[in-house]
């Protein structure tokens, strides 16, 4: 045997000497024939494993020796190269010594190279601002003004790089002189033109104004001026405008004083014409003078309309004058008003280029869309040769303005300011006084509701027939409401919008008013109490009595309440859609539409009622008759035919007239009522023969079928709806009960009652009995 084979079983922990041995030798042969070869076998492992231990000590002792060399080593290395580091370090910071010293005198030479160059330029810009001033200085004292613009312009530039100087002599006494000459142009200027002001109304050429004298000041052209008021500044420009304004209007102030006849508001068109006149003066005097970014025509009818809006607040203000109560005058001037502001409007951003922030003019209509303007304000379709011949000459002379303009694009010329909008401007004026104007449209809306409450006249033209005063009515609002948004959009437009609702609101009362009043009874009790009062019956609930053919107005009444009830959807967001948004949220017609819905609901009662009323001397018939000695059986009672006669003929007439959905109510209505009073007539009764049972079974039929029928009256193979059609049948069928009850033999009435009646109460019993004629007491 050989160790190997057992090595695994050597190699097991914790090792089991016995049971290695037992299983190795399994028997006392195989011990003693293989004992030897395991024990020499076995020395031979053992002597190998000694050789490798010693093997193994021996190397990890040589490596350990070397793994010390190989440490020291490296902590030499790492000596040196700390030393190494060091060194480099140190010299870096020598170098960086250095390297400093060299760019501080570097620096020093930057600086004095950059202090150098700015003095150099600085001095160039001085002697730039000494030589532009002194040219400044004589042209301002020569007639070449452009050139005196250009110069200005120019000196201003460059004193802009010395405002940090301002305490150097020199600097200082050069701002002074450019302050001398400024004020010497500006004095210049406007004295030139308040001499020429005048001119806009004569027949001298602003641009061939040439003053005698060449003083300091003079000028040979007007449009050279405007360069040097340009290169004045926005003040002196704005400055110079309004002086001029003021000088072309000063005429007008005289012409159209409060006191004038020609200030009244039938002849505020005479201003208007007098503007044009004017704006056309200045036009072909002074195109070519006053540069376009000027905007002299917008500021020109500002001031226009600042002193119209004056003169004509002082004449809606004074009590005294007739024009100010007269409501016709005061709404023809504000439409000239607005029609005036539009077409200037239209004509500062078409003409002059004026750019009008938030104007009446739609800013996305298209040119060839927008309304042209003869020279007296009149409307003219751009379209109409006369329209394309204003076009044509209009290009025409924008055309020549710009190919003769003369001028320098200085930076505020090429500016632009928001022009605020001329729409609503001076006829704003006109709305605190627009009180009279809301009244008219009420006494005109009042008189229509007077109208109406006598008008029977019918409109055929719709889905069904409506009082003709109706139409009337939203037509004229409809007429109303444009007039009135030509006018304004604000709270005078919010306040004809209560005017509006206030007369709706009448009109539901005018409607109701067509149709019967209440019927109340008068007793002896009443009469008794007649000075007491009492509250008025509810319509709702009241008891009508409706002539022959009345019930035909009833219908219209209902047709007409559907009609304004549908029309107020409508009207109610045409409001909103054109009245200002900030009164959007408070305009609501809803509550007027439910008064119109309760109008109609009254209407229905009255028709309901009427008829019960109409039909109620055929159920007395039926209560007077004998019925405890009716002895033959034949067709349907008399009281049955007039009834279904009456019944027909105003259900017919209210068939033909009412919607399909009231025609409909209003036989669930009658239905209910008829069935209820049938019955109630029928308790009336004291006595029925077991013959006159079957006579009024027969009677029951054919109401029944009557009203059965009402719902498809008039129409070719119409039926009543199912759910109509189970009511009736199960009310009637509760009637019939009780007549054959009624006719049931004495001695099988308590089982028959039982079963048919099977819900039926001790009360209902009694009924029965009471109505077959038996007491009390036999009860």
């Amino acid at each position: 045997m050989s160790f190997a084979s057992n090595d695994a079983a050597l190699s097991e922990t914790p090792f089991d000497p016995l049971s290695y041995i037992n299983s190795t030798f399994t028997s006392s042969a195989s011990l003693d024939a293989d004992l030897s070869a395991f024990s020499a076998s076995l020395n031979k492992e053992i002597l190998k494993l000694d050789r490798s231990i010693s093997s193994s000590i021996q190397s990890q002792s040589t490596a350990s020796k070397n793994a010390q060399e190989d440490i020291k080593q490296a902590q030499q290395a790492s000596l040196q190269l700390r030393t190494k580091i060091e060194d480099v370090k140190q010299k870096a910071m020598r170098s960086e010594e250095m390297v400093k010293v060299i760019c501080a005198d570097i620096k020093q030479l930057d600086f004095a190279k950059r202090h150098l160059q700015t003095t150099i330029t600085s001095l160039k810009r001085l002697h730039m601002l000494h030589n532009a001033v002194g040219q400044l200085t004589a042209t301002s004292k020569s007639s070449d003004f452009k050139a005196a613009a250009l110069s200005l312009q120019a000196v201003q530039a460059l004193m802009a790089g010395f405002e940090d100087f301002t305490d150097v002599p020199k600097i200082k006494d050069l701002q002074y002189e450019v302050g001398r000459v400024r004020k010497e142009l500006s004095t210049g200027v406007f004295a030139a033109f308040s001499e020429i002001g005048s001119l806009a109304s004569a027949t001298a050429n602003p641009n061939d104004f040439q003053m005698d004298d060449v003083r300091e000041g003079g000028f040979k052209n007007l449009a050279e001026a405007c360069l040097v008021v340009d290169a004045l500044g926005k003040e002196a420009r704005d400055k110079q405008m309004e002086q001029f304004c003021e000088s072309q209007l000063k005429s007008y102030r005289n012409i159209f004083n409060p006191t004038a006849t020609h200030s009244s508001l039938e002849q505020i068109e005479r201003r208007f014409a007098w503007f044009r006149r004017l704006l056309k003066s200045i036009d072909e005097k002074f195109r070519e003078v006053f540069p376009p970014h000027w905007h002299l025509q917008y500021k020109l009818c500002w001031l226009f309309l600042e002193q119209s809006k004056e003169g004509i607040m002082s004449t809606l203000e004074d009590e005294g004058n007739t024009d100010s109560e007269n409501v016709i005058v005061i709404v023809k001037a504000l439409q000239k008003t607005i029609m005036f502001e539009k077409e200037m409007t239209a004509r500062l951003e078409r003409d002059y280029g004026s750019s009008v922030t938030n104007t009446t003019v739609d800013p996305k209509a298209k040119y060839d869309n927008a309304m042209e303007y003869d020279e007296t304000g009149n409307e003219i379709d751009p379209r109409s040769a006369e329209g394309i011949k204003l076009r044509y000459a209009r290009e025409r002379a924008k055309q020549k303005s710009l190919s003769a303009k003369t001028g320098v694009d200085t930076a505020e010329s090429k500016e632009e300011y928001a022009l605020l909008p001329l729409g609503g401007m001076l006829s704003g004026v006109f709305l605190p006084f627009m009180g009279p104007y809301c009244q008219l449209e009420k006494q005109n809306l009042d008189e229509l509701l007077q109208k109406a409450v006598t008008d029977t006249e019918t409109d055929q033209r719709g889905d069904l027939p409506v009082f003709t005063s109706a139409v009337n009515l939203f037509v004229y609002v409809k007429n109303s409401i444009t007039r009135g948004t030509a006018l304004t959009t604000g709270v005078v437009f919010f306040n004809l919008y209560k005017e509006y609702k206030g007369a709706l609101q009448r009109f539901s009362k005018v409607l109701q008013e067509k149709m019967p009043a209440p019927y109340v009874a008068i007793n002896v009790l009443a009469s008794l109490n007649a000075g007491a009062e009492k509250a008025p019956p509810n319509p709702r609930t009241s008891n009508y009595k409706v002539a022959q053919g009345e019930e035909e107005t009833v219908c219209l009444a209902i047709d007409t309440c559907e009609y304004c009830a549908e029309t107020i959807e409508a009207l109610e967001e045409l409001i909103k859609e054109k009245v200002d948004e900030g009164f959007k949220d408070s305009v609501d017609l809803m509550d007027v539409q439910d008064e119109f819905f309760t109008v109609s609901s009254i209407a229905l009662r009255i028709l309901v009622s009427g008829l019960d009323n109409r039909i109620e001397p055929c159920f007395k018939d039926l209560v007077n008759t004998n019925w405890s000695s009716f002895d033959d059986v034949g067709e349907e009672s008399l009281y049955v035919r007039n009834c279904s006669s009456l019944v027909t003929t105003f259900a017919s007439n209210c068939q033909k007239i009412l919607p399909s959905s009231y025609y409909r109510n209003f036989c669930d209505k009658f239905a209910s009522s008829f069935m209820a009073s049938f019955h109630n007539s029928l308790v009336k009764c004291k006595r029925f023969s077991q013959i006159a049972t079957q006579q009024l079974l027969l009677d029951v039929y054919s109401l029944k079928k009557l009203i059965l029928g009402l719902p498809a009256l008039n129409s070719d193979g119409g039926s009543a709806p199912a759910m109509y059609v189970t009511h009736v049948t199960s009310e009637f069928s509760k009637i019939e009960l009780l007549l054959k009850l009624i006719g049931t033999p004495t001695e099988l009435l308590v089982e028959v009652f039982k079963q048919q009646w099977s819900d039926g109460s001790l009360k209902d019993f009694q009924q029965v009995l009471s109505l077959r004629g038996m007491k009390r007491v036999q009860q």
